[in-house]
């Protein structure tokens, strides 16, 4: 990031619309770049613009680490260079818990979820998720029946506002997101009752 040798890093560059991308897997599109950043060519400098960007880009939820740097471009001008570090897109994840309650009863849950942190290229997160668990007596002068659950989920996520016909820019240090969710539930008592439940 330093020094006299020539930064290979810069080559394969692009332009998307205000800024200049290097991206050479053509991992995001463009317009993500264009939502995020809160300042244009020409503009004067501002600390204000310049935390407000490095917020945004963090708030997107694809990069681990995000370094800018302000480098000399001609009497009283700058240029800022961003170097973003992102994270594994894909992820898998595994949960496991146990409970006991005061009637003498025990049970354990667990779930498994699987993440995609770039679904359609625009920093979209894609969430689908599988649960269950059961809950038994192990003592006591009545037996109460074990219960049982399992769900699903899918979570879809957009850094923006989504309406239909209209176009949303908000310059805050916080990106606005629409969730798109679905999801499902069964809970069983044996004998007694079997409930399905679903939400979107």
């Amino acid at each position: 990031l330093s020094g006299q040798e020539e930064d290979t890093g810069m080559s394969g560059e692009i332009t998307g619309g205000r800024y200049r991308i290097i991206d050479r897997d053509n991992s995001f599109k463009p317009a993500v770049f264009n939502r995020v950043m809160t300042f244009n060519r020409g503009d004067v400098y501002s600390l204000d613009a310049q935390n407000t960007s490095l917020s945004r880009i963090m708030n997107l939820g694809n990069f681990k680490f995000v370094k800018n740097s302000f480098e000399p471009a001609g009497d009283s001008l700058l240029d800022v260079y961003y170097r973003l570090t992102p994270y594994p897109v894909k992820s898998l994840r595994f949960e496991a818990g146990a409970n006991t309650q005061n009637d003498n009863r025990a049970g354990t849950k667990g779930s498994i979820s699987w993440k995609h942190r770039n679904a359609f290229r625009g920093a979209e997160e894609f969430v689908f998720k599988i649960n269950g668990g059961f809950e038994a007596q192990y003592s006591g002068p009545v037996r109460q029946p074990a219960i049982y659950n399992f769900g699903a989920e899918t979570n879809l996520s957009f850094p923006r506002f989504v309406v239909p016909f209209i176009s949303f820019y908000t310059p805050s240090q916080y990106l606005p997101r629409s969730t798109v969710r679905l999801r499902y539930n069964f809970e069983s008592s044996a004998k007694l009752i079997n409930i399905s439940s679903y939400t979107a």
